[in-house]
């Protein structure tokens, strides 16, 4: 049995001498220069093991790269997560038709996000809608198109500026024609393009000028072009210069289609322009009678069309 250990009694310490020391210090320094050494071999084995599997870890990321890549590429033309599943319209303008819009946009449903094309969604708001007549918006100006992954589609359709309120004249009738209970009203934009909304849908539709057609050969039908912006840009510098030249103001402005002229109603009588010739010109002339005429010979209209000649009654 082995007894409880005690310290060594006095009478058996012995001094320790420094050549003792020394020798012990030697000892320990050189276990600890083999622990060293022990752990610097084990990084120079692991660094040439490195060394010697760098082409196998080069082949290993290559064929991690190019998997990720197959994955991603599968998923992009088979999982069902990609496909448009919703579309968001902003509705910025209250002339927009939600039920219209939804229709045309119907066969975007289902396709892959990732291969749409954007180009190819405007075309689909402006081209007819079978059993409407006209196209969804078909007084389109811009849209926007966003894609918001993995499967909506966020849309900002800009509709061209109303210009003009519209009032059709029929050619044999001296007062415009009424139109029909519940048809709307009938407004022009500004590249010239017949449109019909309801009042409401146009709040501004009261403060906008007025513009009356006439001289029509088949009766003009909404959603179509009906005058080009050539035409409306010069009605609108003709305007500008009988008010800055002459300080007169047309009050009313009647189109004829077919004859391509345009007729200013001012205070007294009506001045008569065509688009075949310069309107500098025409105005010119209209200097040529005010400095002529005597006072009060025009009643009903001024004819500025014919070079040459100023006709008038």
């Amino acid at each position: 049995m082995l007894r409880k250990p005690r310290r060594l009694p006095q009478r058996f310490n012995r001094t320790v001498t420094p050549q003792t020391r020394r020798l012990v210090e030697s000892r320990h320094k050189r276990q600890r220069q083999y622990k060293w050494q022990r752990w610097k071999r084990l990084a120079q084995r692991i660094q040439r093991k490195i060394v010697a599997s760098k082409t196998t870890v080069m082949r290993f990321a290559a064929a991690l790269v190019v998997a990720c890549i197959l994955l991603l590429i599968g998923v992009a033309l088979f999982s069902p997560v990609l496909d448009v599943q919703q579309i968001r319209v902003a509705r910025s303008d209250p002339r927009l038709d939600d039920e219209l819009i939804q229709e045309a946009l119907r066969p975007l449903f289902g396709q892959r996000m990732p291969l749409l094309e954007v180009k190819t969604i405007p075309p689909l708001l402006t081209s007819p809608l079978s059993g409407v007549g006209h196209a969804a918006v078909p007084d389109l100006a811009s849209v926007t198109i966003t894609k918001d992954y993995p499967s909506t589609l966020q849309m900002k359709i800009t509709l061209k500026p109303v210009a003009y309120r519209l009032l059709i004249q029929n050619p044999d009738q001296k007062a415009p024609a009424v139109p029909k209970a519940g048809s709307g009203a009938d407004f022009l934009t500004d590249d010239g393009m017949y449109v019909t909304y309801t009042p409401m849908q146009v709040p501004s539709g009261g403060s906008l000028p007025q513009l009356t057609i006439v001289d029509w050969g088949v009766r003009p039908d909404p959603w179509t072009k009906l005058l080009t912006p050539a035409f409306l840009k010069t009605i609108s510098d003709t305007k500008a210069q009988l008010k800055s030249q002459f300080h007169l103001d047309a009050t009313t402005t009647t189109v004829y289609l077919r004859a391509r002229e345009f007729h200013l109603q001012t205070k007294n009588y009506a001045l008569w322009f065509d688009i075949d010739s310069p309107v500098a010109d025409q105005l010119k002339r209209y200097s040529i009678f005010l400095a002529s005429a005597p006072p009060g010979s025009a009643k009903q209209y001024v004819d500025l069309r014919v070079p040459g000649k100023i006709l008038y009654k």
